[in-house]
């Protein structure tokens, strides 16, 4: 008999937003792969968006539109109590993939439906358990938590917070995101194309444009090396959309950069822009598991990024060396200049860095992970997570 999985996600599916989504849509596909029976809550994107459809194979559901954000809100809340109240308890697992006040009145009447829930971390620190606890009626919110029967941790830093909020270790499932090899090896040309071979060398930043992914720090490292004469030929490629582009677009022109400096704006073929790149520059100040560095590492590349969230772990001892700290532009100028001055280098770390996404970060080896905590809850709301554990996981450590 299959396993019967109710997902709750926000703005179903990606791309509508962003990494959250892409998850929650690559994981509820290869699960439907496994033979699992999904069937996905979520809102709707505009007024005349339809209540029911099929996105690549998976059902969703969604609920009312309301025109007004905030009652839209409450309305979706209400709807998707509702509906687990009454149909939770026909599936094994309800995967919550948000941390949000919703996310928590759903695990509340998840409990209420004797049904086993799982919540997904996506990110720790102001969007993550400390950020949750900042919410009026803050304790309430933290002791509704409780209704849980499993966590999605996808590092070092949410594990903690878990911890400080006297979470069993049981309840807490270490598990990272994952990657659809196939689909990206197949959009981005699979070897058609080499990063290695491109004149003149491209650093490459992809994401949203908003002062806490760090481009600022980034541009300022840029300025620093073009003054000491390192770049070379080099060109800085920002890809994405996003509030802060007035402000960083003024700092390229205040740093004399314009001619290094590419924003190429919202991209649908990112896949290939990574595979024609020779480094992958992250400066972000607060990260889940971020999808843009799976992303480049499956292309291959080079990691330089912020130590945030779980970046270390996703790149591991092989490139912990390029880590920095959020803020400090001088170290980002040292490995920046590293990996420009040496093609060696490059080769040598994107190879590692690929062969990490193939034995831990494929979507197939991820889901195999979520299918085993899935079938343990299913028969055990109070099922031990920890001994499942993913491999990259047990294999990592915070650098």
């Amino acid at each position: 008999m299959s396993l019967k999985v109710l997902v709750i996600a926000p703005d179903y599916p990606y791309p509508v937003v962003g990494g959250l989504q892409k998850q929650a849509h690559e994981l509820s596909r290869e699960l439907a792969q496994l033979g699992c029976d999904v069937l996905v809550l979520s809102g709707k994107h505009d007024a005349a968006g339809p209540s029911s459809e099929l996105v690549d194979g998976i059902q969703v559901k969604r609920a009312p539109w309301i025109g007004h954000h905030r009652a839209r809100l409450t309305c979706n809340a209400i709807w998707t109590v509702l509906q687990i109240l009454f149909r939770g308890h026909r599936f094994d697992v309800i995967h919550v993939h948000n941390l949000s006040l919703i996310g928590v009145v759903s695990a509340v009447a998840g409990w209420l439906s004797r049904t086993s829930v799982m919540m997904k971390l996506p990110a720790s620190g102001p969007s993550g358990i400390p950020g949750l606890r900042a919410y009026p009626f803050g304790r309430g919110v933290i002791f509704m938590l409780k209704a849980v029967s499993a966590f999605v941790a996808m590092s070092h830093e949410s594990v903690e917070e878990l911890n400080e909020i006297s979470t069993p270790k049981r309840k807490v499932f270490k598990v990272m995101n994952g990657i659809n090899l196939q689909q990206f090896d197949e959009t981005a040309g699979g070897d058609e194309t080499s990063n290695t071979s491109n004149s003149p060398l491209k650093v490459v930043f992809t994401g949203r444009i908003v002062a806490r992914k760090g481009v600022a720090d980034l541009l300022l490292a840029w300025k620093r090396l073009s003054e000491t004469n390192r770049l070379g030929d080099s060109i800085l490629e920002i890809v994405g959309e996003g509030e802060d582009e007035p402000r960083l677009r003024g700092l390229v022109a205040e740093y004399g950069i314009e001619a290094s400096v590419k924003f190429l704006g919202y991209r649908s073929d990112v896949p290939s822009l990574l595979v024609e790149a020779d480094v992958f520059m992250l400066p972000s100040y607060a990260e889940g598991n971020s999808n843009s560095i799976i992303e480049a590492m499956a292309a291959k590349l080079p990691i330089v990024s912020t130590d945030v969230g779980g970046s270390a772990m996703l790149v591991g001892e092989e490139g912990g060396r390029w880590i920095v700290t959020a803020g400090d532009a001088d170290e980002m100028v040292r490995c920046l200049s590293e990996m420009i001055e040496s093609t060696a280098l490059r080769e040598e770390v994107g190879d590692r860095m690929r062969q990490r996404v193939e034995d831990y970060f494929d979507i197939k080896v991820v889901a195999a992970d979520y299918l085993r905590a899935y079938r343990a809850l299913a028969v055990d709301r109070r099922a031990d997570m920890e001994p499942l554990a993913s491999n990259a996981f047990v294999n990592s450590k915070a650098l």
